[in-house]
């Protein structure tokens, strides 16, 4: 389905009137992403059975300025929020819960970034993205544990500074941006090669840090976004 929708937006701005990225214009857009995954287990030839749904949001809001006719800087900020719930029942005959649960989490970073892009193909550019940000993340957890017949109980682990992590990371991005019209385009981001580090308090006296080096260019995780152009 991405490359499907690659092509359709390469064949269109390749018949469209030609649009140029100019010195001292400034590119306002973003990218809005929405996933949902179910799932259950439910079988005679088990004991137990599992049933989940998660969702995860992130909204990114960007402002670029093109100081040349290869580089351009700006910065955003990204907001993700994510939840997830899951029910495991002890007897699915008897339907009895032995544990259900609820997972939120948010995070809101800022960043700041530069790109070096090259005309490729007409209204086609490719860029080359070096992008940092700090941010944090915030968890919230609540466990009902029904067949115990015990009230609910809520713990929310968003209320312990040494369980919400401050993070830093830095990409090193591809992206592809497509400009049909004078003043709009699409955005297409392909991933690449992204350092993340998770700072957390204290915790019994040892400070937790964590480092995370990937490099991703798989298609499932592709954003596709859009920008408008401002120029003199």
């Amino acid at each position: 389905m991405k490359k499907f929708i690659v092509i359709l937006l390469v064949i269109f701005a390749n018949n469209l009137s030609f649009s140029q990225i100019q010195k001292s214009s400034w590119l306002l857009g973003g990218s809005i992403n929405l996933n949902n995954n179910n799932f259950k287990l439910n079988s005679n030839n088990f004991s137990e059975s599992n049933s989940s749904t998660s969702s995860i949001f992130n909204v990114i809001p960007e402002i670029n300025y093109v100081i040349s006719n290869k580089f351009m800087i700006g910065g955003g900020l990204n907001y993700s929020s994510s939840t997830s719930n899951s029910e495991n029942v002890l007897s699915p005959q008897s339907s009895v819960t032995l544990t259900s649960y609820n997972i939120k989490n948010e995070s809101i970073s800022g960043f700041l970034q530069a790109k070096y892009y090259v005309n490729v193909s007409k209204n086609i550019w490719w860029n080359v993205i070096l992008k940092s940000g700090f941010g944090k993340i915030t968890y919230t957890y609540n466990a009902i544990p029904k067949s115990l017949n015990a009230t609910t109980t809520t713990l929310s682990i968003g209320q312990n500074p040494a369980l919400e992590p401050t993070y830093f990371y830095s990409n090193l991005n591809s992206q592809i941006l497509i400009i049909p019209f004078q003043r709009f385009g699409f955005q297409l981001d392909i991933g690449g090669l992204s350092f993340l580090k998770y700072n957390y308090d204290k915790i019994v006296n040892v400070d937790i840090v964590s480092n995370n080096i990937s490099f991703n260019v798989n298609p499932s995780n592709w954003s596709l976004g859009i920008f408008y152009v401002l120029r003199k």
